[in-house]
């Protein structure tokens, strides 16, 4: 009994504070107009095609090997999670590409999805294609990956991913 009393005052002296709040909370949201939402939702939509577009070039770059490309796209703190979970920062990613040990015979990109959340877009995308890692033989390489892009600057730059690897007959979507 002295416990459920103790949980009711609790309530009763959290209510107004809470609804206090909640008011505040209120007041302070901005109101969106129907035509502020379309020209939000229309931004979003031009910046989830600009995301996409640099992904393109991004993954075009990786499968050329274009390190030029790959390091006007790639933020200087980017971080992959690759499939094997380790996780690689930007220049030791250019070191393996510089030295070899990391490649692709053919790479193609499909199923991207894009979400825009103000100057962050979160990527969804599969790759497929061939991969040479280590000099070793070349292996099947088909991934679900996601990208975290932030715009720095006016900028789409690239800042995470983390990989998970599907089945070499998963098809494309």
């Amino acid at each position: 009994m002295r416990k459920r009393k103790r949980v009711h005052a609790v309530v009763v002296l959290a209510l107004p504070w809470l609804m206090a709040v909640a008011a505040t909370a209120q007041s302070a949201a901005p109101v969106v107009q129907p035509s502020a939402a379309r020209s939000l939702a229309a931004d979003q939509q031009a910046a989830a095609a600009q995301v996409e577009r640099v992904e393109r070039d991004l993954v075009a770059a990786i499968a050329k090997t274009d390190l030029a490309t790959y390091d006007r796209i790639v933020a200087d703190d980017y971080v992959a999670h690759t499939v094997s979970g380790q996780a690689l920062t930007k220049p030791e990613i250019m070191t393996s590409y510089r030295t070899g040990t990391r490649r692709y015979m053919t790479l193609a990109i499909s199923d991207v999805q894009v979400r825009v959340f103000g100057e962050t877009a979160i990527l969804s995308a599969r790759t497929s294609g061939t991969r040479v890692e280590n000099g070793g033989t070349p292996v099947p390489n088909t991934v679900r990956y996601f990208r975290v892009f932030t715009r720095r600057n006016g900028v789409w730059r690239a800042v995470m991913q983390i990989v998970t690897p599907l089945p070499a007959s998963s098809e494309t979507r």
